[in-house]
């Protein structure tokens, strides 16, 4: 009798990669239509150019759009690369949790909220919203998941509702400090459904993660702005004040503890040395350049999936890597 132990897993993952691409096709249409208000339903696949319907042909994922060299078959207008490469990150995401937690009911569940994750990054990325559509539902299935699959069902919802509860602080500081929204209400219901799926631990993690990944990210998008603008004294500031305190850190390190740092350390140093160049370099263009200029605006929702991706997978093995680094207390 055949059985699912007696197949190979390697076949097993493809089928599950190929699931995934059709996966991606359908979370492309979501990413495109939801933010427009349009079913994701009905009509079917289209070109938003001509409003063609597409063939069958025209649909498979990934091949369709090399076939058609990245242009619709009808009025040749150009289809962005993102949507092979949105179906190839999902196809690549399902066989990682496949690998990660095998053929389980568990891996069935996590297919779902890696595809929201997706879903979720995509639309902020292009719209700085998070639709509760996504987030919502993805909360409960969350708690659902606690309760069947991981047993931590209060775990979850503690999770969830510390979240609500500390996001909800952040906004009311800025917004009482700073009279703007330092984080948007998709944030915060985003980082409860990363807690109802991952728990308490989980979330901190990718809260955490989400934050530095937030820096780097809006560290990144200025600078392009800056160096675009040619507005040189800023980039100078930053990129030096960086290897200033890059080189202060080491050396007061080695200073304190006659010891070479590991590898992480290094990272750790690097990491927090371009924040600090970072901000000095924004505070100067702030303080130069005319206050009432529009600001960049930089999604939070991305660095937070990327967090949650993180201590999805990694989770567990950064924090024995954590505790094993802090040594007995």
């Amino acid at each position: 009798m055949l059985s699912i132990a007696n197949i190979d897993p390697r076949l097993v993952g493809a089928v599950i990669f190929v699931f995934g691409l059709m996966i991606g096709s359908f979370l492309n249409v979501v990413i495109y239509r939801l933010p427009a208000e349009e079913s994701i339903v009905w009509p079917g696949s289209h070109c938003p150019k001509c409003n063609r319907s597409l063939h069958a042909w025209e649909n498979i994922p990934v091949l369709s759009w090399l076939f058609l060299r990245g242009r619709c078959h009808t009025c040749r207008s150009p289809i962005s690369w993102r949507y092979p490469a949105i179906e190839l990150l999902t196809g690549g995401l399902y066989w990682a949790v496949f690998a990660a937690f095998g053929f389980t009911a568990q891996t069935a569940f996590l297919l779902v909220f890696v595809s929201l994750l997706v879903a979720i990054f995509w639309i902020d990325f292009d719209t700085q919203y998070i639709f509760d559509q996504t987030t919502f539902p993805g909360v409960a299935l969350g708690l659902l998941y606690s309760y069947f699959i991981t047993h931590q069902f209060w775990q979850a919802l503690a999770a969830a509702l510390y979240a609500v509860a500390a996001v909800s602080l952040v906004y009311g500081l800025s917004w009482l400090i700073l009279r703007e929204e330092g984080i948007g209400g998709g944030d915060l219901t985003l980082v409860a459904m990363i807690g109802a799926w991952l728990g308490l631990k989980g979330m901190i993690l990718a809260l955490m993660l989400g934050v530095l990944f937030g820096a780097l990210m809006g560290m990144v998008m200025v600078f392009v702005g800056y160096v675009r603008d040619r507005f040189w004294p800023p980039v100078a500031l930053a990129f030096g004040s960086t290897l200033v305190f890059f080189t202060a850190t080491e050396a007061l390190y080695r200073f304190a503890l006659p010891m070479t740092p590991r590898w992480e350390m290094h990272a750790a140093f690097g990491t927090f040395a371009a924040l600090v160049g970072a901000s000095l370099g924004y505070f100067y263009t702030r303080s130069t350049r005319d206050r009432d200029t529009e600001k960049p605006r930089i999604p939070f929702g991305p660095a937070l999936v990327l967090g949650g991706m993180v201590s999805l997978f990694w989770g567990d093995a950064l924090f024995t890597w954590y505790m094993t680094q802090m040594g007995p207390i």
